[in-house]
């Protein structure tokens, strides 16, 4: 989630694209949920309000309408952004949207976790009704992990194909 966010702050425009490609891929577009670490939560909001205005991007202007007790974190994703390697916008473009989709299939992955147990209570507890509205929930996750893990392999397949260069004869 560090990497996606400090992608985002070196290229704030990226959470527009970011947010209408998911859109178009059936995904929804980030939000503030789908980070874990409170701080990042509250960096990705005040990313979008200020993406939203009409200011040109400033990160000394983004800082000053933060809370003093995020600029630390603000600096160390800044600093990471500058330690990352150069690459394409377009290949930008789609590792964004892959952590992304790594993000959700993580936590979704971490939930099923959880209803499962709460699964195992409900039985054991015989509230018939817990366990149909668990298991409701639980089948929703895995129809979503498996979209998820689809357009994931999709995307996988589109770095690869651009990663590799063309080889062999050419036939007219």
């Amino acid at each position: 989630e560090e990497y996606l966010l400090a992608c985002l702050l070196q290229n704030p425009d990226l959470l527009v694209w970011l947010a209408a490609e998911a859109d178009a891929r059936k995904i929804a577009p980030p939000v503030a949920g789908d980070w874990q670490h409170v701080e990042n939560q509250e960096i990705f909001r005040a990313l979008r309000l200020y993406i939203a205005g009409d200011a040109h991007w400033d990160v000394e202007l983004f800082q000053e309408g933060l809370t003093s007790h995020l600029h630390g974190r603000l600096g160390g994703l800044l600093a990471e952004a500058a330690m990352l390697p150069p690459s394409s916008i377009e290949d930008l473009r789609i590792e964004m949207l892959k952590v992304l989709v790594r993000i959700r299939m993580d936590r979704l992955k971490s939930d099923n976790t959880h209803i499962k147990f709460l699964i195992d209570d409900a039985q054991r507890s015989g509230d018939l009704e817990a366990v149909r509205s668990f298991d409701a929930i639980n089948n929703h996750n895995l129809r979503t992990l498996s979209f998820l893990q689809d357009t994931w392999v999709g995307l996988t397949r589109v770095l690869a194909v651009q990663g590799r260069a063309e080889k062999g004869v050419k036939i007219r």
